[in-house]
């Protein structure tokens, strides 16, 4: 079975955007499969897909930083000792609202330490989903949160904001991706990583 032509040089400058040793992990895992053969799993299959779909993530990641900075201005409220757990939230509304519009849809990313990312979130609707939150521990624990406004398209942009920060900072506690909501733009990681899926079950149909 051969890739369609589309796939095809999609999946060339996906494996063109991969670091030179990623790129040699992600040809060799393509070229020891067995195939389509009485051997052939779904549970393997779907195994090399997500190790595929790893690669994928990984090497967007600077291209991931490039776009949320081109899209989104992005604003970083430091907590001191003196504020209170849960100060926090309603903090960062009233320290962000003097200088924003407290309706302008966010995306909001809270840190324990260092780059230890407690959660991604949205709010279409501004600041005041931040501050109901007071007494969730991502911000009771957090000592830092950064907030992305997005500069043009901001609703339209919103969910892909969303899901491109989800991939970059890897959330703590992540269960579910954030959803992609049709005709809205899409993440483009999200991008590469489905249609990398979409190849390997082309190439190998169970």
């Amino acid at each position: 079975m051969k890739f369609k032509s589309r796939a095809k040089r999609r999946f060339i400058a996906i494996v063109n955007e991969l670091s030179r040793k990623n790129a040699w992990r992600l040809l060799a895992m393509v070229r020891d499969s067995p195939g389509v053969t009485p051997k052939l799993t779904k549970k393997w299959r779907e195994k090399k897909i997500d190790e595929l779909q790893d690669l994928v993530e990984d090497a967007h990641r600077n291209g991931t930083k490039k776009w949320i900075h081109k899209i989104a201005n992005q604003q970083q409220v430091i907590f001191r000792k003196k504020i209170e757990k849960n100060d926090k939230a309603v903090h960062v509304r009233d320290h962000l609202a003097k200088k924003w519009n407290p309706r302008h849809p966010v995306v909001y990313v809270p840190f324990k330490k260092g780059a230890e990312c407690l959660k991604v979130g949205r709010s279409d609707n501004g600041l005041g989903r931040i501050a109901s939150q007071s007494f969730n521990y991502y911000f009771r624990d957090a000592r830092r949160v950064v907030v992305y406004f997005p500069k043009s398209k901001k609703k339209k942009l919103l969910p892909a904001l969303e899901c491109a920060l989800t991939h970059l900072y890897r959330p703590f506690h992540l269960y579910n991706r954030p959803a992609e909501k049709k005709f809205l733009a899409k993440c483009p990681t999200c991008r590469d990583m489905k249609a990398v899926k979409k190849i390997i079950r082309e190439r190998f149909p169970l």
